[in-house]
C-alpha cells in the first residue's frame, strides 16, 4: 500500500527514490498510460507520446531529483519542480481528451473519484488500474488517470514544501 499520509518519507533523510510513494505512484502513471494510449485512438491534438513523455519525464524527474539532493539540494529542488509540472501536463492534456468526449471531469467529491481515490490508497499494483482503465470509456479512464495524477501531486507537494522549507531554514542558519 503506498503511504499517503503526512508520514511520507523525506528525501532529506536519503531515503532511495524507488521507496517513495510519489516515484511509485509516477510509475504507476506511466505503465496505465502506456496502455491507455496504445489501446485508444489519441486525438491528435491531445498526442498520445507526448502524455506518455510527460509521465516518463515525471518519474525520472523524480529518480534525477532525489539523486541530485546530496550533491546539489537546489537542483534537486528544481527537478522535483520539473516532476511536479509534469503533472500538471498531463492533467491538462487529459482534461482536453475528457472535453472532446462529451463528458465532465469527476470532481473531487463525486463518487467515482473518491472510489478510485481510495483505490489508489489501497494499491500499488499497476495490473489494478490497468484493470479499471481497459475496462472504461475514454472519459472514465482519462478521468483514473487524472485521480492517479492528482494523488502523485499531493505526495511530490509535501515533498518539495518539506525541502523548501530545510533548504530555508539550512540558508538562514549559515
Amino acid at each position: 500500500m503506498i503511504d499517503m499520509s503526512n508520514n511520507t518519507p523525506l528525501i532529506s533523510s536519503l531515503v532511495a527514490y524507488e521507496d517513495l510513494a510519489c516515484y511509485k505512484r509516477a510509475v504507476i502513471i506511466h505503465d496505465v498510460m502506456c496502455h491507455f494510449c496504445g489501446a485508444r485512438t489519441i486525438p491528435t491534438y491531445v498526442n498520445g507520446d507526448m502524455l506518455i513523455r510527460s509521465a516518463r519525464m515525471c518519474e525520472l524527474n523524480i529518480a534525477e531529483g532525489c539523486l541530485a539532493l546530496p550533491i546539489s539540494p537546489e537542483a534537486g529542488l528544481v527537478l522535483l519542480q520539473s516532476a511536479q509540472s509534469s503533472l500538471v501536463d498531463l492533467r491538462r492534456r487529459l482534461s482536453s481528451l475528457i472535453g472532446l468526449c462529451n463528458d465532465g471531469l469527476w470532481m473531487p467529491d463525486s463518487t467515482k473519484y473518491k472510489r478510485m481515490w481510495e483505490i489508489g490508497e489501497e494499491s500499488d499494483d499497476v495490473q489494478d488500474f490497468i484493470f479499471w482503465v481497459s475496462r472504461s470509456d475514454d472519459a472514465a479512464a482519462a478521468n483514473i488517470l487524472i485521480v492517479l495524477i492528482n494523488q502523485a501531486d499531493v505526495m511530490l507537494y509535501k515533498i518539495i514544501q518539506s525541502l523548501a522549507r530545510e533548504l530555508s531554514a539550512d540558508g538562514a542558519s549559515e
